[in-house]
């Protein structure tokens, strides 16, 4: 219903969730009908690393962002299958020397992160091995200390590539 002036035109905000990914439509409305539409995409992201500290520094970095979510936290790589498994996330930021994963066996891990993106963090990047990249089915890696930097391009520009 159109209370103020009625040749004015009125924005909408609409916010859909499903299995914690967010979608916001924001419409532009007059009483003539639709004058503009814009659809975001929301990220839905847990943070699986073993360090308190670390799941903080990038739970804050990434609070104030609209286009990204933090759904969870894990602490070790049990926790993060549990996580992703009631979560659903978009994308797992994963610490890929946490404690547990030797009790998995490296060809079941990808699958049991449900088909979620990996973005593995990891101190010294570059000395990752390729294998345990591949196991975890990492599609990118970041090295911890340049994370400030790095981490929501990377988040953003994983999210906009088709799986």
């Amino acid at each position: 219903m159109w209370k103020s002036n009625p040749n004015q035109a009125k924005h909408v905000e609409s916010v859909v969730d499903a299995h914690s990914a967010k979608a916001y439509l924001t419409l532009q409305l007059s009483p003539k009908g639709l004058i503009q539409s814009e659809a975001s995409m929301c990220v839905s992201v847990l943070v699986a690393d073993d360090a308190d500290v670390m799941r903080k520094a990038i739970r804050s970095l990434l609070s104030n962002r609209e286009d990204i979510s933090v759904v969870g936290e894990a602490c070790n790589f049990l926790e993060t299958i549990q996580k992703t498994r009631e979560l659903h996330p978009d994308l797992i930021i994963l610490d890929v020397n946490m404690p547990h994963r030797n009790h998995i066996a490296p060809t079941e891990i990808r699958s049991l992160l449900n088909g979620a993106r990996v973005l593995a963090i990891t101190l010294g990047a570059e000395d990752v091995a390729g294998e345990l990249l591949d196991c975890v089915g990492a599609v990118k890696v970041l090295d911890k200390m340049h994370l400030a930097n790095q981490l929501i391009p990377a988040i953003l520009g994983l999210a906009h590539v088709p799986s």
